[in-house]
């Protein structure tokens, strides 16, 4: 486990004690956390790798759990485990930042890489005269992590969303990278996480709605039908970076 992976586990462990976890939803798009209080965590759930080994399943059965015993599954090989510890460590870390759903600045001619494709971040980028790389296993044009990992270390920002999380290979981005931001729902939202690292910038979701966005999960709802049920929010290494 690298040095972002253990701040990441160390703060959510830190913020989880006493925090139990009431229900949690592994919709076909994303798994999401509902913890006593009210505070609810996403992840991106990648559905496609679910798995016969997963240790999670005894835990939700059980519910509801400690959140500390959730996010033990961190250490899990199995992406469904890892993805259900990211929403619980949503769920019980700070969310900071301005609400806000501004674009730090950019200058045409830049090349960017996204790591995880999101077609309206992409847009923005390319509407500002950005070359887009992009590395994302569904996409059909999209590059390979060997070479993903090579572009990172020239492009001028690397993007991740923050399935990279889930699937260890944020750290891997982070160090090679020039400047970062990191995006998503399944953003932590806690400077604390990135501090002194080449993140520049955060870009996430706060959560207003709880029990809708628990229900429109379960139902298969995606980044797009989140608005009603969250607010956009801007989390910068500088107070101003927009």
């Amino acid at each position: 486990m690298g040095i972002l992976e253990e701040r990441l586990w160390g703060l959510a462990r830190k913020h989880a004690e006493g925090r139990r976890v009431l229900e949690v939803v592994r919709g076909v798009r994303y798994t999401a956390a509902l913890l006593e209080g009210g505070r609810l965590g996403l992840s991106y759930s990648y559905a496609r790798a679910a798995a016969r080994g997963e240790r999670c399943m005894p835990l939700l059965m059980g519910l509801p759990v400690e959140a500390e015993a959730l996010l033990d599954l961190s250490t899990s090989e199995h992406l469904g485990d890892r993805a259900v510890a990211l929403a619980v460590a949503n769920g019980v870390l700070p969310v900071e930042g301005e609400l806000s759903d501004a674009m730090p600045p950019v200058e045409s001619g830049e090349e960017v890489l996204l790591v995880g494709f999101m077609e309206p971040l992409a847009r923005r980028l390319r509407e500002k005269g950005v070359r887009v790389f992009t590395l994302d296993d569904q996409e059909k044009q999209g590059i390979p992590l060997d070479r993903g990992l090579e572009l990172a270390v020239r492009v001028d920002r690397v993007v991740l969303t923050a399935s990279a999380i889930a699937n260890r290979t944020w750290e891997r981005f982070v160090e090679r990278a020039k400047d970062c931001w990191v995006v998503g729902p399944s953003t932590p939202l806690c400077w604390e996480v990135f501090a002194d690292t080449s993140v520049s910038a955060v870009m996430g979701r706060s959560v207003k709605h709880a029990p809708e966005l628990l229900k429109a999960v379960s139902r298969g709802a995606g980044t797009r039908l989140f608005d009603p049920f969250t607010d956009r929010v801007l989390l910068c290494a500088k107070r101003l970076c927009v």
